[in-house]
């Protein structure tokens, strides 16, 4: 299956970038309903982005955060008493593919700290499980582990990742190593 995969990758990036094309012709609140409706009460913020972003991405608030003070002025005071947690999911263009994590952003000895893991920090978050398998399952979205999102793709070269490009790059987003 990977095979074929990186192959599909390989001819769909051959024809050039795509920036332009995401950026003009993809709504990048295609997700938003679907998303609202599947996780009812719990609030995000679509952070979608197609410059090197091959993704829908949406953050879902975890703790009690105003989602205007998010990544504003206010947020860095917000951090000094307060920990964020969140779940990010990612929608790829690319394919039917979609990537989670979930994120602890906190103040330590006076430095922002920004950790991620497959699974809820807190015991209180772990429902948010459930609505996410239930959104990949009705979605038909599929997961991959993070072995396979980290393996480099064969023939691949992309702007940032060049030929060090991985998969995640590939089907979500091309960043600096």
């Amino acid at each position: 299956m990977m095979k074929k995969l990186y192959e599909y990758l390989y001819n769909y990036y051959r024809r050039g970038e795509l920036v332009y094309t995401l950026q003009k012709y993809i709504d990048r609140d295609y997700w938003n309903d679907m998303i609202a409706e599947s996780f009812e009460d719990t609030p995000f913020v679509n952070q979608t982005d197609f410059n090197y972003g091959r993704s829908f991405e949406f953050l879902f608030v975890l703790s009690d955060c105003d989602l205007d003070i998010l990544y504003t002025d206010k947020f860095r005071p917000y951090l000094q008493q307060n920990t964020l947690y969140g779940m990010l999911l990612e929608i790829s263009v690319v394919g039917p593919y979609a990537h989670y994590r979930f994120i602890e952003h906190r103040n330590q000895d006076q430095q922002e700290v920004y950790n991620t893991q497959r699974f809820a920090y807190l015991e209180e978050h772990k429902y948010i499980e459930q609505s996410l398998k239930s959104f990949i399952e009705k979605n038909r979205l599929q997961i991959f582990s993070d072995t396979e999102l980290g393996k480099i793709v064969p023939r691949m070269n992309l702007e940032l990742s060049g030929s060090e490009a991985t998969l995640y790059n590939c089907l979500f987003e091309d960043y600096l190593k």
